[in-house]
């Protein structure tokens, strides 16, 4: 019979495994032997082959041979980055009018941005600005015109003489249903021109009324033939020699009893050169006085006059060693030779429903014009 026993003892508090296999008629042991023994007999002594003593072969010591001392540190010596390549490309721009350009640092890559010196000038719309701290301020604006929101960036943007909101002044507002013409606030159906015309008298053939300084003015009465707004009124007029920068031409409307309702005034330099009579009406311009901003209200059937004079001219006077004229030059033999002098065209047709007037004089003919109502 084959027996198989392991025998497990414990000493020294070691936990030895032992394995004893045999086929006999009593126990086989492999190790230390039962203390209180077998049959008194068939103890085995301790093992002396097979038993697993200290190593002294084949054993890993200490590592003598291929083993890895510890990794010395790679030295790479001081680090120098070369930044220089930053600037490359950077355009330093002004980031405003009131800055100049600046310059790129390599270090870092980044823009200087140099302010300008306060009291530089910038540019501003409509207007001159500033500099303050960097930033561009408005401190005036052109003739009409109005920084009305306070901001720089659209500098005076109102347009005072048509701005509804801003009509003369800043906050100035006109109320609903109306416009702001030349700085005036008017019901919004007078602010468009020039309506249809109204009254109609530019037949020809026809002369040439002229008009001095000292010989005006000249005029036309004349009847509305609807009622509606009066938005302008076109006369063929024209200067002869000499003209004056300063001086301008002045239409005048009046009711009948000469109370004035509207006047509107041209450039005297702007009217064609027309000197000599007879001369055809329709070799003078006509020209356009534009009297929206008046908004005169008329009734068909209502008695009207028109005047025209010449304004702000300057004193002229014979040079009596030159024989020419102070202003505007030509040939003259006394002060009166350089006048001013206004021609304006007259038909021989007659307007029956006005007269011509020269001088505060009436006579023949008829002026030429045309009246538009709205």
């Amino acid at each position: 019979m084959c027996h198989a026993e392991v025998l497990l003892r414990t000493s020294l508090a070691l936990l030895p495994l032992v394995v004893g296999l045999g086929c006999s008629q009593g126990p086989f042991f492999v190790g230390h032997p039962n203390p209180e023994g077998v049959n008194g007999a068939a103890d085995m002594a301790p093992a002396t082959h097979g038993d697993l003593g200290p190593a002294t072969q084949g054993d890993l010591g200490p590592a003598t041979g291929a083993d890895l001392a510890p990794a010395a540190p790679l030295d790479m010596g001081p680090t120098q980055l070369d930044l220089s390549h930053s600037c490359q490309g950077v355009v330093c721009a002004p980031i405003n009018g009131c800055h100049a350009a600046g310059t790129c640092d390599p270090a870092t890559g980044q823009c200087s941005v140099p302010a300008l010196a306060d009291g530089s000038s910038c540019s501003v719309t409509s207007g001159t600005g500033s500099c303050q701290a960097g930033n561009c301020t408005v401190i005036a604006c052109d003739s009409g015109r109005a920084d009305c929101n306070s901001d720089v960036n659209d500098g005076c943007e109102v347009d005072l003489s048509s701005d509804a909101a801003n009509c003369n002044s800043c906050g100035n507002a006109c109320g609903s249903g109306n416009s702001c013409a030349s700085g005036q606030c008017v019901p919004s159906w007078c602010t468009s021109v020039p309506g249809s015309v109204d009254q109609s008298q530019l037949q020809c053939p026809g002369w040439n009324v002229g008009l001095l300084l000292t010989q005006q003015p000249i005029g036309q009465t004349f009847v509305a033939g609807a009622s509606g707004q009066l938005t302008g009124v076109e006369v063929n007029v024209g200067r002869c020699g000499q003209t004056d920068p300063t001086a301008t031409v002045q239409l005048v409307v009046a009711d009948e009893f000469g109370t004035a309702l509207a006047t509107a005034s041209v450039p005297l330099s702007q009217l064609g050169d027309h000197c000599g009579a007879p001369l055809d009406p329709t070799l003078l311009t006509g020209t356009f006085f534009e009297l929206t901003s008046s908004c005169v209200a008329v009734t068909a059937g209502q008695s009207l006059s028109l005047s025209l004079t010449i304004e702000n001219a300057t004193p002229d006077s014979c040079d009596s060693n030159t024989h020419t004229c102070v202003v505007g030059g030509g040939h003259c033999h006394g002060d009166y030779d350089c006048e001013l002098d206004l021609r304006v065209s007259v038909s021989d047709d007659q307007y029956a429903a006005g007269t011509l007037t020269v001088r505060g004089v009436p006579d023949s003919g008829d002026m030429t014009f045309k009246t538009f109502v709205r």
